[in-house]
């Protein structure tokens, strides 16, 4: 995998197969125009109402998930797409555990575009610091402090 800054946002963009959005965009940075067919996109910024960071349309032709369903329709990227009726709820595919579980299908075609709305989950960060201290123990890194 290779990762490099770049100037012209749109031409990376139509460039990409797989693009990861990390800001803190209130306005879409990403245009529907630039998407090609087959691109995924994983979108991490939009955390909190009013975030957004791709397109609504894009919403529109994509295979939607979501991480926590509940969760991405208050403050996840599908948040405005919804609030705007440029999407219904009825247009979003599922949850990533429906995938895992195959209780949904993901995509069908390598033209399909797919967005996976992650607004993070408590979980996800408890699991993440569990593996930073397990790994930081086995590597004899850090202070341990008693509280």
């Amino acid at each position: 995998m290779h990762f490099e800054a770049v100037e012209d946002l749109e031409a990376a963009v139509r460039a990409s197969d797989i693009i990861i959005t990390v800001t803190s965009a209130r306005e879409p940075i990403v245009k529907r125009a630039w998407v090609q067919p087959g691109t995924h996109f994983s979108c991490i910024g939009a955390d909190m109402e009013g975030k957004q960071e791709i397109e609504s349309t894009i919403m529109k032709d994509a295979l939607v998930f979501a991480d926590d369903l509940a969760h991405c329709k208050e403050v996840g990227e599908m948040e405005l797409p919804l609030k705007q009726g440029i999407i219904s709820e009825e247009d979003i595919d599922g949850e990533l555990g429906d995938l895992i579980t195959g209780t949904t299908v993901g995509r069908t075609s390598d033209d399909q575009i797919t967005v996976f709305d992650a607004t993070g989950m408590a979980l996800l960060d408890i699991a993440t610091a569990h593996m930073a201290l397990e790994l930081a123990k086995a590597r004899g890194l850090g202070t341990e402090a008693q509280l």
